[in-house]
């Protein structure tokens, strides 16, 4: 091998290394600066969790989801009953069709739907107030803010793939782009001074991505230390807030009021009262409005022992809990979605950094080729 030859090599392995280092150089930018911006504040509610539910929260509960269930197979058991739905061909287009035979002298479709609905709302509710995991309305106090890690399964995962990413990209986009744009490889379509360039672009978009990356990183770390203190802010500011009477407290949580829960129980069971003395055909229809009156009669009974005087103060203070943890929930929704944000805005603008350095000078890279290839053919 001539000394020409040896010097040949050399230059050509010295240009894929600084390849190499600068994409390289890019992914590992970015992923140090995730890494150090990857914890997040969350507020500690382990020790003021709501211990007991009173038995007048589960039988509330229960009731409601007992008529919930019997409205909605009210419903099914109109529409098998009396849904009439098809479609009709005119030559080779369908039209679908849907038409409601309700019989005279039973609620129609659009009241059953109504009170199967509102009342799948409320259950909702209920259901909430009695399996949730509730913060005690009296226990704001001991709440506190801490630091969390993001799992190391997550970090290599999320912030390692996103590093191969942008590295693959800094180091193979010059294939994809002469094999979309002349068809062949970059060896056969670019001249060996073009290649050397290309080495210093990518080192050059390195550095730049680097030190956007940091600053980038710098902001979401002030951001995150934001994130703990308004946390700490909001907590002080529901431990402020004055407790409400049970009644307010329960129409705050439902968007009724007492008197008008009553009022509802009792119109479902006017309704299916009513559709029973008037006589039903349908074996499977009658069924359903027997099982709503047995589901509204039920709950009546409750309502006349717990509700009538008043709301209880147990349910009262479970609806008082409840919209305690809606609340604090909202405040952490909106701090982890700063934290996830700033991981977005990191990959982001390193990608921008890196094709902004790098799409400008491969132009001008390109030119200078053109002019190499003129110098070697005049040569000739």
């Amino acid at each position: 091998m001539t000394n020409h030859d040896r010097r040949s090599v050399l230059r050509k392995g010295l240009v894929r290394t600084l390849e190499i280092g600068g994409a390289l150089g890019i992914g590992f930018g970015f992923v140090r600066n995730a890494w150090r911006t990857s914890n997040s504040y969350v507020i500690d509610t382990s020790k003021a969790i709501m211990s007991e539910r009173p038995s007048v929260v589960f039988d509330f509960a229960n009731h409601n989801l007992a008529l919930s269930n019997s409205l909605g197979g009210l419903y099914s058991a109109y529409r098998s009953a009396y849904l009439d739905e098809g479609t009709i061909d005119i030559g080779d287009i369908s039209i679908p069709y849907s038409n409601w035979n309700v019989p005279k002298g039973l609620p129609n479709r659009t009241k059953v739907y109504g009170a199967r609905d509102n009342q799948s709302r409320l259950s909702g509710l209920a259901e909430f107030l009695k399996h949730e995991t509730l913060i005690d309305r009296n226990l704001v106090g001991v709440l506190k803010v801490k630091e969390e890690e993001m799992g190391m399964a997550g970090r290599i995962l999320g912030h390692g793939t996103a590093g191969l990413i942008l590295a693959g990209v800094a180091l193979g986009y010059e294939e994809m782009v002469a094999a979309v744009t002349m068809g062949g490889s970059v060896k056969e379509t670019n001249t060996s001074a073009q290649i050397s360039r290309r080495s210093l672009i990518k080192i050059l978009a390195a550095g730049c991505s680097a030190v956007v990356a940091n600053k980038v990183a710098d902001s979401n770390s002030r951001t995150i230390e934001e994130q703990g203190e308004e946390l700490g802010d909001g907590i002080k500011k529901l431990s402020r807030e004055q407790e409400e009477s049970s009644e307010q407290s329960f129409k705050k949580y439902f968007g009724i009021g007492r008197e008008d829960f009553i009022s509802n129980v009792s119109g479902v069971l006017v309704m299916a009262d009513d559709a029973l003395k008037h006589g039903i055909h349908h074996v499977y229809v009658k069924d359903a409005f027997t099982k709503v009156r047995d589901a509204a009669q039920a709950y009546q009974e409750f309502n006349k022992k717990n509700l009538s005087e008043g709301v209880p103060q147990e349910l009262g203070y479970a609806a008082d809990c409840a919209i305690m943890t809606n609340k604090l929930r909202e405040l952490s929704e909106q701090s982890e979605g700063k934290t996830g944000t700033g991981i977005a805005k990191l990959f982001g603008l390193t990608a921008l950094t890196v094709a902004g350095v790098i799409i400008p000078l491969e132009i001008v890279n390109s030119k200078l080729a053109k002019r190499d290839r003129k110098r070697i053919y005049c040569y000739k």
